[in-house]
């Protein structure tokens, strides 16, 4: 493969992983309001898919951001366990784009 189809690469798994994160931040940011408001929540099982999609370094800042979900420190470990397979996936394509 090329070295500009590599970057193109790289860019568009970069532009996903920034995506998937804002949205997943945003959903953590209204599940806790819902949460304070006691109105209806979303489902855990959906925030998990959320973050494997690509949504985990959102949902791991905004699980500090909005300190939601903290009460539950093996849902807090689960999301860091994945958002660090992201990360190795990030690495690896990095690996992959600028190795020589």
């Amino acid at each position: 493969m090329h070295e500009n189809q590599k970057l193109v690469v790289l860019a568009a798994v970069l532009l996903w992983y920034a995506a998937w994160g804002a949205y997943t931040f945003i959903v953590y940011g209204l599940d806790k309001r819902s949460a304070t408001r006691s109105h209806r929540r979303t489902p855990e099982a959906r925030l998990r898919k959320l973050e494997l999609l690509g949504g985990a370094f959102g949902a791991a800042i905004a699980q500090r951001a909005f300190r939601h979900k903290t009460s539950k420190p093996g849902f807090r470990a689960l999301t860091l366990l994945i958002a660090a397979v992201h990360g190795a996936v990030l690495c690896g394509i990095g690996w992959w784009v600028f190795a020589a």
